[in-house]
């Protein structure tokens, strides 16, 4: 597990298996996953673009060193602050998917993680703001 942000009511994961990135995005219960994709050995920097898109809608791109690799609809990403929080290296908490819990448990990142960096991006079209 690289990321784990959120849990079982909502958030989203990156981790690497079987010399794959895997991004999956727990939508209030339904899953949405991106393709998995084939890494080389090496250094690694994981990009996640969401962009709101209004009516509670999201889409995200997927990028592994500069080159997109996915992109797809996601949904919202939190209605609120999520119960969980956020976990780097591990999702030790409640998981955002039991699947991968079921298969490694808190699933602990044995690698090196350099940086998580989180950037705002534009609210939605229809957010409410101040």
């Amino acid at each position: 597990m690289i990321l784990a942000h959120g849990g079982q009511e909502a958030g989203y994961i990156f981790y690497i298996d079987n010399g794959k990135l895997f991004y999956e995005h727990n939508n209030y219960g339904q899953s949405i996953k991106f393709p998995p994709v084939s890494l080389q050995p090496g250094k690694l920097n994981i990009d996640l673009n969401y962009d709101a898109l209004g009516k509670r809608q999201g889409s995200g791109t997927l990028s592994v060193n500069g080159k997109q690799v996915a992109a797809g609809q996601l949904g919202l990403t939190f209605g609120g602050f999520p119960y969980e929080g956020l976990d780097i290296g591990k999702d030790a908490r409640s998981p955002v998917s039991w699947d991968l819990y079921k298969k490694y448990g808190v699933f602990k990142y044995t690698g090196a993680i350099k940086q998580v960096k989180y950037v705002p991006g534009s609210p939605a079209p229809d957010a409410k703001g101040e």
